[in-house]
């Protein structure tokens, strides 16, 4: 593999598609599944078919280097396909570790790479390993922001939200392969084949030239009716030399059969095609195959010469075509014919033009022409190429239009504190229930803390399984409101600053030209900023969740830096839009004044929460902020900035009274909603022990 050299598209198509069938086998991927390649290359987490080539190339090229004068060094100078293909891996390699290694360019600086792999080829092995996961874990980031712009679209459009649609269109061409009668499009010739079968009873052709397994003109024995049916589609001289010598027969059983699958079970996998010896038949005159449907030509001739004048030949034709059970491929070949038959005839057609007549015939011929071909085949299920194209048409949405569902909330309303961490004296919680004391006997609120200290799955926000737990538990209106401060880590301006010397601090992972994160990090970073954006995907979706069901939200992210270059969660798209819909406000303050070591500027995006931000100047602590910076690390090695993500006593009892004031007095009481089991799956969550462990900042 390593020596391949793939020239032209369809050979390079072919070891993509057998690659990729193998990655669905491993997933247990039925054909009816409609996964894409990239969603299957995310799922088990292997490198694409043409990172695998790339690797071997690499691979090989620190073997050949390391025999040193026994190779033909000659040989391979003269193959200059396969030597430019080793300087693009080497280039894929740059890329994605320019940015975590020492290495250069390998276009300038070639002998730093020659001498690496010549002297420390382990290394150089850790290396192209190092270069394969990166590839990956970058793929399914994309992936992830990807499905999850996705999916805030989709709740967007719930809230009637006009959400701009724009499809995916291929270069196909005039390639379609369709049913005329039934107006259904499908993949390939293939999948056209089954469904005239299937439904019209059409029997392909080939299936009228053999009775056995074995092809009469090369002599090969095949075992299966299904692998001898492809030979004969495939091999045009073994086809038209048969079909001259032997004319039809009845039909045998296809692909798909009974009779086929009985073969398949006794011999299929166990032998391979054999060539048998022994006398042959004699050449004889060619012929294959007539694509052309001879009737539907005639009666296509006999309307161009009978249509009037004054009705519209193009509708007459139309009709008639898909009055007719015929694929769009056969009805293809007819057309072509027909023109051609055209080409040669008098100019007596009423009271139309021959030039008039070839061009509507020839409109038909287009796949254009055809809305239920042009429309279905020649676009795709996504949405969009990429997530430029998506985040650009942010822009043009219209948040405003946003309408929530009217609240019916419950007797339990649970509050969703994620990523609490510890529990302790003077956080949200505490001050919640001491609110909570004097609720009357018909209400209930419960605060579940998020988080793996307390769950390692329903407290895990990037798992899918937990994700789909508290976005069910939003949709039922068992979870009112949502408090979560997503990590900052990998967004924190702390990252910029310059230690004093000596001292090697995080560098920075994202930017404002890259707010997902960078495109070459070490693996180490890239875990983490996916971990970040997970976690940050989630916060948005529950809080957009609830906003289409009137419930109140608060994430608290720091506030947008001063320097322009600097990433922000503020400065994404899908912020701009949320923060343009009814009910979100941004809110910006210092936890300093409420108590904080540190001023820590913080901005916070709300929902159905207007009396926040006056709840908050009332309970601060100081009108003073506090002259202290969190920078480096402290004196037991911990970095300065951990302490900080604990929010201020009185910081939470402002967050505290904001919810129970919206929550504890809804406009509406189902109490026919009971959510018994929803509250035993997570009554694990409603802590209430103390603890002093502070956790870490990141857990991958």
């Amino acid at each position: 593999m390593e020596s391949w050299v793939l020239t032209g598209q369809r050979i390079k198509n072919y070891v993509h598609a057998s690659l990729m069938r193998l990655y669905r086998r491993l997933l247990r991927l039925r054909p009816e599944d409609h996964v894409s390649d990239e969603e299957v290359l995310v799922l088990t987490g292997l490198p694409s078919p043409t990172e695998l080539l790339r690797l071997a190339r690499l691979r090989y090229l620190s073997s050949l280097i390391s025999a040193g004068s026994a190779t033909c060094w000659g040989l391979f100078n003269q193959d200059a396909t396969w030597g430019v293909l080793v300087q693009d891996d080497l280039r894929w390699v740059f890329e994605q570790l320019g940015n975590a290694s020492h290495l250069q360019d390998p276009v300038a600086h070639c002998a730093q790479w020659l001498d690496l792999i010549r002297w420390h080829r382990p290394y150089w092995k850790r290396l192209i390993r190092r270069a394969s996961q990166h590839a990956i874990l970058q793929r399914g980031l994309h992936h992830k922001v990807l499905r999850f712009h996705l999916h805030a679209l989709d709740v967007l459009e719930s809230g009637g939200v006009a959400v701009p649609q724009p499809l995916v269109q291929e270069d196909l061409g005039d390639t379609a392969y369709g049913c005329m009668k039934c107006c259904k499009v499908f993949k390939n010739k293939a999948g056209e084949g089954s469904h005239m079968h299937k439904a019209h009873g059409y029997v392909h052709p080939v299936r009228l030239l053999f009775q056995g397994t074995q092809c009469a003109i090369c002599l090969r024995e095949y075992f299966t009716f299904a692998k001898l049916q492809q030979h004969l589609r495939c091999v045009e001289a073994c086809r038209t030399q048969w079909l001259g010598l032997l004319g039809t027969l009845m039909p045998a059983p296809g692909i798909g059969s009974c009779a086929n699958r009985d073969l398949e079970q006794e011999h299929d996998r166990l032998l391979p095609p054999l060539q048998a010896l022994g006398p042959q038949l004699p050449p004889g005159q060619e012929r294959d195959f007539d694509p052309v449907d001879w009737k539907l030509l005639a009666d296509l001739s006999l309307i161009l010469y009978d249509t009037p004048g004054a009705c519209s030949l193009e509708a007459e034709l139309r009709d008639h075509i898909q009055s007719r059970t015929i694929s769009w491929s056969t009805c293809l070949c007819t057309l072509t014919a027909l023109l051609e038959h055209l080409e040669d005839a008098f100019d007596e057609f009423g009271d139309r033009s021959k030039q008039e007549v070839i061009e509507v015939v020839k409109k038909l011929t287009r796949v254009s022409s055809w809305e239920f071909l042009n429309v279905a085949q020649r676009h795709v299920s996504t949405r969009f190429a990429s997530l430029a194209s998506l985040t650009s048409s942010l822009d043009d949405l219209d948040g405003g239009t946003f309408e929530k569902i009217p609240r019916s909330w419950g007797r339990h309303r649970i509050i969703l504190h994620a990523f609490a961490g510890r529990r302790r004296p003077g956080d949200f919680q505490f001050y919640l229930d001491q609110l909570c004391e004097h609720l009357p006997d018909d209400v209930v609120i419960h605060t579940a803390s998020m988080d793996i200290l307390y769950d390692v799955h329903l407290g895990d926000a990037s798992a899918a399984d937990a994700q789909a737990y508290w976005l069910r538990g939003i949709t039922q209106r068992f979870v009112v409101g949502f408090l979560g401060g997503p990590p900052c880590e990998t967004w924190s301006v702390a990252r910029a600053v310059q230690l004093r010397q000596g001292i090697k601090g995080p560098r920075p992972v994202r930017d404002a030209t890259e707010l997902w994160g960078h495109a070459s990090l070490a693996l180490k970073e890239l875990l983490q900023v996916c971990v970040g954006n997970d976690l940050l995907a989630f916060t948005l979706i529950c809080i957009l969740y609830l906003a289409l069901y009137d419930g109140v939200a608060v994430m608290e992210h720091p506030a947008m830096p001063s320097l322009e270059h600097a990433a922000s969660v503020w400065k994404l798209p899908i912020m701009q839009l949320i923060l343009s819909m009814p009910g979100f406000e941004l809110l910006t303050l210092c936890q300093g004044v409420l108590g904080a070591a540190t001023p820590k500027p913080t901005s916070l995006l709300t929902l159905n929460l207007p009396e926040l931000q006056g709840v908050l100047h009332q309970h601060r602590v100081t009108k003073e902020l506090p002259r202290r910076a969190a920078i480096g690390k402290q004196t037991d090695g911990s970095w300065a900035t951990t302490s900080l993500k604990e929010y201020p006593p009185a910081f939470c009892k402002g967050l505290a009274t904001a919810f129970y004031a919206a929550i504890r007095t809804p406009p509406v009481v189902d109490h026919g909603v009971c959510p018994e089991t929803f509250l035993s799956q997570c009554a694990h969550l409603f802590v209430q022990q103390f603890s002093c462990h502070l956790g870490q900042d990141f857990a991958g």
